[in-house]
Order: C-alpha cells, then structure tokens, then sequence
C-alpha cells in the first residue's frame, strides 16, 4: 500500500494532491519527504478575504513538519503560490495544512495540543524532539479555536473556587459549569477578590447570570457578596466539602486544648482512640538497521526501514482498515530462509514450521498499528532441540514491540500507567509487567562498587503510616535503593543489595538521615564503617515544629497571634508585606512566640555561619544554654535532643551532607503517586521510584527523539 493512499485517508485536502514520497537521510537521521502540488487548473485562496485569486508568482520549496511515523520525522514539501487580489494586493496564499508562516502543520500542531493535556509542555517537548515554543504556539491555537467555538447556551449550575498557582497566596479563580452530563471549566480570572468575580459575570453577561438555578462555592466572603448581587435568583449552594473541613478543624482545636491541658497536669497525651500512631494534628480527622538511506522509493522499503527490520525479514504486505481503526504491518522471512539456533547458536539452521504471533505497535497517526508475523522455529542438527527464532523487533514474551515499549517508558515517567493504557487502548497489566521487565533488568546490570556517601529517608507508599525506604547514591544523585517500610531492617536489606550489585558495605564512608532511632541502629550495625551525619534541613524542622507547638499554646492568651503561622514559620526573605508587618510587631511584642522565633532562627544561623565542627559545637552549646533558660518547654524538650545526638549533627559540618537531593526526590515520586492517585501495590512504587530518579542507563531511549542508524 502506498503512503500516498494512508495520507488521503488521513489528511486530505481539497485542492491539493500528495505527490512523490521519499525516505532521505538528514545530518545521520531518516525523514520522510512527500511534495504537495495543487491541482491542475486551481488557484490559490487570498490570506486576506479568502476568494480564490489569480497566481502571482511563486515562492521557494518550505517545509512543514507533519505528525512524525515512528520518530521518523515527515516534512510535507511545497513551494506556495503568490495570489494577486484586487482588495488585499499580492500575498501568499492560504494553505490548509500551515498555521500562517510557522513551520508546523495544523495536525501537528494539534497532535502537540492533545499530549500537553498529559504532560507538562516541557516534557512533550522532550518527547517528540521539538522546541518548547512550538508546543506552547499548538496549545494556544488549540484554546484559541476552543473558545471561539464555545457554546454558552443552557449553564444552568456553576461551581466557584480558587486554586494557587504559585506560593505566597497567589489565587487564581475558577468557574466551571456542573450540570448533569456537562461539566467544564468557563472561566478563569487572576485572585480571589470581589472584583475576580465581579468580571466572570460581566464577561457572562446579566442575561445568562439571571438564568443561573444553582451556584456552588465555600464560604469565602468575596464569593457570598458578589453571588448576592449578581445572581440573587439562583440557589447558593455551600459545599459540604468546605463545611466539614471547618468542623474538623475545630474538632483538631479542641483535641490540641485538651493535650495541652492533659500534658501540663502529667496525664501524658491524648492519642487517637484508635489507638493508631497518626500525626497529632491529623490524627481525626530504536530499532534503526545500519543501512545507507538515499533519495529511494517510500513504497518499496519506508515500512521495512521503520520497523528496522534486515534481511532476512521484511514487510510483505500493509492491511489499512479505516473503518477498524487500526493497520496491520505483515512481517515475513525470505523463502529457503535458514537461520541460527536460539538454544546453542549452531548456525545455518533450516526451518522446521512457523507459529503465527501479533504485536501491538506504535500508533500509526491516529490508528492503532500492529505487526503480525508467522515466526520460524528451527529443528537444530547440533542440539535436536525445535525451538522459536527471535524477532529483532520485539523480545520474548512481549505483545509489544520493542518501539512501543520505549515510548511507553518514556511516558510513564510523567504520567499514569493507566492514563498511557487509555490513549493506547491496551490493558494497564501488561504496561506494568513491562516497565517491571525493563526496570530490573536495568537495576541488574547496574554496579554499585563506587558509592561511598548515602542518603537514606523515607517517603509515604499510601495513607495510614504506610511508608518506603529509599536510599540515595549522593555523589552521583540518584536512587539505588528502594523497599518497603522504614525500620532498622531496611538499612539491611540494602547492605544485601549493595553486594549483589557489587559494592561492599566497608566502603561506604559516609550516611546521611535524619534522626530516626531505626535508621540510626540501621546504619551503626549494617554500615560499620560509615561516619553518621544528620540533615539540617531534619534539626531545623525540629526547631520550627517547637515553634509552632508554642505560638499554638500561646494564642489563646493572645489574640494577635492569630494568623501569624506562616509569617513566623517562612523564611524572613520570602515574606509578603503583610506578613513583614505581623512579624515586626510580633518580635517588639515581648511573647513567649517572639522569643522562640529567635531560638529557631538562632539554629539555623548555626548550619548558616559555622565553617567547621569544632566552630559548631561552640555555638550548639551557647544555643544549647540558652534554649535551657529560655522556658519554653518544647525548646528544653528539642535542646534534650541535639544534646543526645551532638556527634551526628556535628559530622554534617564536616562532610558537609544533606538530604537536599533526596527530598527532592521524594517530593517527584510524590507527585507521581498523586497524578496516578495512588498505586495499588508497594512493587509498582518501587519501580516508579527507579524509573524516576534511579538515572538507570540501560532503559529503552525514547524513540520519538530524532533516530539514528544507531539501534536503541
């Protein structure tokens, strides 16, 4: 079947006909070239007023870049016609495919649009090897068309809420219409004032408001009083979601007045019912052949060079069915074929039959590819042994092309394997049997003999105090190990690891944590001859949690405590101007609070300021006297601490380590667990958290990156 054939069906236009498609070699890469000429007789559309004019003249050969086939970038070719027109004068004609002078086509363009949906626009940009640029121009043509063809006819329920979009209560808010079977954002505008607000129903128009029967917001004042007056018809609806979170917010106000009081008279605390150990505050609530690419016929040899394949094997015939939705590429072997032994690699093997097998490819633009292929099994003379050639577009075991596993692989680092088992309308069980596959074998050919300094914290697998060990290389920032639960057995199981990959535990030198008992008992026994060190970021935590603990005591008593959290927990240069002014009153106020900010801020001068452990210790011990004197319960309770865990603090002054890299770390494997809204099992969080920060060099490359005739 001819490219030319699948292009009309996949991209006609009216006026223009597909001319010569060639497969050439650009720079060491393959790209598919097909000339567009217009029709014999017809004349070019005027940009301007869009009548069909008389030719001018013509410009040069341009390229446009169509939806690339298999990371095989295509160019559609075509030198545009000038038009003369009695109103607008001589301009480029209008082309179908072009948005104006950019160099991408209209499919393209929304093809970029529809990925950006799933990934971030930089990441698609990394995808598909184009600039990020061009995947912003195609979203923004893509909501461009969207709202010029928005129809606003019958919102009958709108719901209102805000969301940040960067820190520092920066809000934006959103409208969205909820009707029964239609629910879509309509609106979006910059804070969360009245006059936010004021503008949605301006811009909806008095009409459209006065037709409104249901509005549905919380209780945010601004929204109250504008919905009051701009739409008094409507039923006002206040989510119960925002009502119940007031309620346990006040259930949490009472439990921490009730610990409080129970602590100061030696009850000891007030735990969960439950008796579940939950946070107190929370506790309720490219397969590419080395061949010589030249100016060749696209129909005799795109498809075989598109799926590497080499001699003896070939694409014998295409089956397009437009209707189905799908394409099936038929792979077969040459005749009198003889191929080597899959068991003990005697060469020159016959064929002994053939077992008919299918794999699901990549897409082929918008329909589902497929590779069958009748597979050969040789009856070995050496060995007596019928066993099945191997493929070299797939592995064994697979229903998926090598090809399409690499993408999938890429996908996956930023988005659901469940979201990547839609667009590709296959079942997510086999994706992550896959990623599994290529995961291990990754990590198996991984060696671990230069590690010398680990960081080793632990991130939360699922809700209900359920949490994952990882273990971080921190030389070269990257994940190297990774199991379930956060006890002294993790450290363990990692000491095993580190030998099974090659390492030895003798040559770790140093170990970073925080100041978990299990992973302190961890490191001295399995790491004997690492030197530990404690994250900073963990003993000013510490510090900011003993604030806390005493401005929330301490607001009872003062009332101008209120709503000072984040301007005393914040770091004093991030600071809005109004929490610059709470905060300046708040240190000339004498309180309690006032005096263990500066405890807490005296702390972090000590990690700030100290060059060495010896400067350290001289500091730690002053701010050791004075959190002492200071009676502040919590800050005698944390002194209590640093005290007992002095040599650890002071050994990061001189090797200088944190756990910086590993929350970051953590924070993306976080956000991968909160795109995929949880993963069913721990197996399926260890093998994202290598995918994603395990730098794991024999993965599969992304083939949508411009190929090579080097193969993946």
């Amino acid at each position: 079947m001819h490219l030319k054939t699948i292009l009309n069906r996949v991209q006609r236009f009216k006026s223009f006909v597909y001319g010569r498609a060639v497969l050439v070699d650009k720079n060491g890469a393959p790209e598919i070239h097909v000339d567009v000429h217009e029709r014999a007789g017809s004349r070019g559309v005027c940009v301007g007023c869009g009548k069909r004019r008389a030719g001018y003249d013509r410009q040069p050969v341009r390229r446009y870049e169509f939806v690339p086939l298999w990371g095989i970038r295509v160019f559609l070719l075509y030198a545009p016609r000038r038009v003369e027109c009695k109103r607008c004068g001589i301009h480029v004609e209008r082309l179908p495919w072009a948005l104006g002078k950019r160099p991408l086509t209209k499919a393209y363009a929304w093809h970029l649009a529809s990925w950006a949906k799933r990934m971030s626009w930089s990441e698609v940009a990394r995808t598909f090897h184009t600039s990020w640029h061009h995947v912003f121009e195609s979203v923004e043509m893509a909501v461009a068309w969207g709202l010029a063809n928005r129809d606003l006819e019958g919102v009958g329920a709108i719901g209102i809420d805000e969301i940040a979009w960067r820190k520092g209560h920066r809000y934006l808010t959103l409208v969205y219409q909820i009707d029964a079977g239609r629910k879509r954002l309509l609106w979006i505008g910059k804070d969360r004032k009245i006059e936010t607000l004021e503008g949605f129903f301006s811009w909806f128009g008095a009409e459209r408001s006065n037709n409104l029967k249901f509005i549905c917001s919380d209780m945010w004042k601004p929204y109250l009083q504008v919905v009051a007056e701009k739409a008094s018809e409507a039923i006002h609806v206040l989510d119960r979601f925002h009502i119940v979170a007031h309620i346990n917010k006040a259930i949490d106000e009472v439990r921490a007045a009730e610990h409080k009081e129970q602590t100061s008279a030696g009850n000891g605390l007030l735990r969960d019912p439950c008796g579940y150990r939950h946070d107190r505050r929370y506790a309720f609530g490219s397969l590419m052949m080395p061949v010589e690419l030249s100016d060749v016929s696209i129909e005799d040899e795109l498809f075989t060079a598109a799926l590497g394949l080499h001699n003896p094997w070939a694409v014998q015939s295409v089956d397009f069915r437009p209707d189905a939705g799908r394409i099936d590429f038929h792979v077969g072997f040459a005749r009198g074929s003889h191929f080597d032994c899959p068991g003990c690699g005697a060469s020159e093997q016959p064929v002994h039959d053939t077992r008919a097998r299918q794999w699901r490819h990549l897409n082929f633009f918008q329909y589902q590819a497929f590779v069958n292929c009748e597979i050969p099994r040789t009856r070995c003379t050496a060995c007596g042994k019928t066993l099945q050639v191997p493929v070299p577009w797939a592995r064994e075991g697979s229903g998926f092309t090598l090809m399409f596993e690499a993408f999938a692989i890429t996908l996956a680092r930023q988005m659901p394997i469940l979201a990547i088992a839609r667009i590709f309308g296959v079942g997510d069980d086999p994706l992550w049997r896959m990623l599994r596959h290529h995961v291990d074998k990754a990590r198996a050919a991984e060696y671990l003999d230069a590690v010398r300094r680990v960081g080793i914290d632990e991130t939360a697998s699922r809700r209900g105090q359920n949490y994952m060990t990882v273990v971080h290389d921190l030389d070269a920032g990257r994940v190297i190990f990774a199991c379930e639960g956060r006890d002294q057995s993790t450290v363990e199981r990692f000491a095993a690891d580190l030998h099974a990959h090659g390492g030895s535990t003798k040559d770790i030198t140093d170990a970073c944590t925080d100041l978990s008992k299990a992973f302190i008992a961890g490191v001295t026994k399995h790491l004997p001859g690492a030197t530990l060190s404690f994250d900073p970021f963990h003993v000013v935590a510490l510090a900011n949690t003993a604030l806390d603990e005493v401005r929330r005591e301490e607001v009872k008593r003062e009332p101008e405590l209120r709503g000072s959290r984040w301007a005393l927990l914040k770091d004093s240069a991030k600071l809005t101007k109004a929490q610059l002014t709470t905060f300046h009153h708040l240190m000339r106020s004498g309180t309690g609070t006032a005096r263990a900010w500066r405890l807490k801020q005296s702390l972090r001068d000590v990690f700030a300021l100290a060059q060495n452990a010896v400067q350290a210790e001289a500091l730690l011990e002053r701010w050791y006297s004075w959190a002492r004197r200071a009676r502040l319960a919590p800050f005698k309770r944390l002194a209590t601490t640093i005290r007992n865990h002095l040599p650890g603090i002071l050994a990061h002054f001189d090797s200088r380590l944190s756990n910086g890299p590993v929350e970051s770390v953590n924070g993306l494997i976080q956000a991968a667990k909160a795109r995929a809204r949880g993963y069913r099992n721990i197996e399926n969080l260890i093998t994202m958290t290598f995918l994603i920060g395990g730098r794991l060099t024999a993965l599969p490359q992304n083939p949508m990156i411009t190929r090579t005739a080097t193969p993946i």
